[in-house]
């Protein structure tokens, strides 16, 4: 674990995306795994994403701005992901963005995913014109947030939402 503190600043036009078919694109801005803590105070959030296209036959796009998941290890222990706090944040037009693939793989979270273990509040921020896209078919869900199984929790507090949207489900938040 460690400690990341940001204030201030302005994350924009991060993308995270490869042309590796068998790729998990996630985490346009932010991508969390282990034990630890990240708080970002009055930040803006513009235009990131998770996205990738090869041939018709991509992974995954989970969380445009944001992925937070544990694991378990080689010995079935688990491994927390920690907590990740966001205070007067604005996010703006960030996505998972997706072709479906052969596989029909989902887009999940234009904001942000959460699951197994994961740990995330939204405290007084704004969430406009995020969105989870997916060209092939409507497998997309939470244009803001997803927050699958294993303990993953997001709680959002005086959070103010507009024109966000999913395909399938969950234009604010999927659970």
């Amino acid at each position: 674990g460690g400690t990341l503190t940001a204030s201030r600043l302005t994350f924009q036009n991060g993308r995270e995306g490869s042309d590796d078919p068998t790729n998990y694109e996630s985490g346009g801005a932010v991508l969390r795994f282990e034990k630890g803590t990240a708080t970002f105070d009055d930040c803006f959030f513009r235009s990131n994403t998770a996205h990738g296209r090869v041939n018709n036959r991509n992974g995954a796009h989970f969380g445009g701005v944001l992925f937070v998941s544990g694991y378990r290890d080689a010995y079935h222990k688990t491994v927390e992901a920690g907590k990740v706090t966001f205070r007067g944040c604005s996010f703006l037009k960030n996505a998972a963005i997706g072709d479906g693939g052969a596989h029909d793989y989902p887009s999940i979270g234009g904001v942000a995913y959460i699951q197994k273990y994961g740990d995330v509040v939204f405290a007084d921020c704004t969430f406009n014109y995020n969105s989870v896209l997916n060209s092939v078919n409507e497998n997309s869900y939470g244009g803001v947030a997803y927050v699958g199984g294993h303990s993953g929790t997001a709680t959002f507090k005086r959070c103010a939402f507009k024109g966000n949207y999913a395909g399938c489900g969950g234009n604010e938040i999927f659970k």
